[in-house]
């Protein structure tokens, strides 16, 4: 990772932490979105594989090839990072670098989600509440 890559991961790591602390509830998840990664292209192949898994993909098996994939072609997170750092610049809305993060995974079961037993992909949030 080029040095600009890991003053944005531990920046990074450090919302994800003080973010903890001041909501306690959201711990666990940020743990499984930032700080259990290595770095950047290891968190961004889990966020990925976490929107894409689903009952045929398990989730072990997506972050394995995303991440090799990234691993491969180290400009996917290189241009994933520049796209995150140009929302937060431009987007007043965006806050913190962790909401962008967040608002990417696919969105919490409710009465428009995939209803048990429908095979197919998880929808998005965007899918889930359009």
């Amino acid at each position: 990772m080029q040095p600009i890559d890991a003053d944005s991961w531990s920046s990074l790591k450090v919302l994800a932490i003080a973010q903890m602390e001041q909501e306690p509830i959201l711990s666990g998840h940020l743990y499984d979105l930032v700080l259990r990664h290595r770095g950047y292209p290891e968190a961004l192949a889990y966020l990925v594989a976490a929107t894409l898994s689903n009952r045929v993909f398990s989730l072990a098996a997506m972050v394995d090839l995303i991440g090799e994939t990234i691993e491969r072609n180290p400009e996917i997170a290189t241009a994933t990072l520049a796209d995150l750092r140009a929302i937060v610049t431009r987007d007043p809305a965006a806050g913190s670098p962790l909401n962008c993060l967040r608002s990417a995974e696919p969105a919490c079961p409710g009465p428009k989600c995939r209803k048990p037993g429908r095979s197919g992909p998880e929808p998005t949030r965007l899918q889930a509440e359009g």
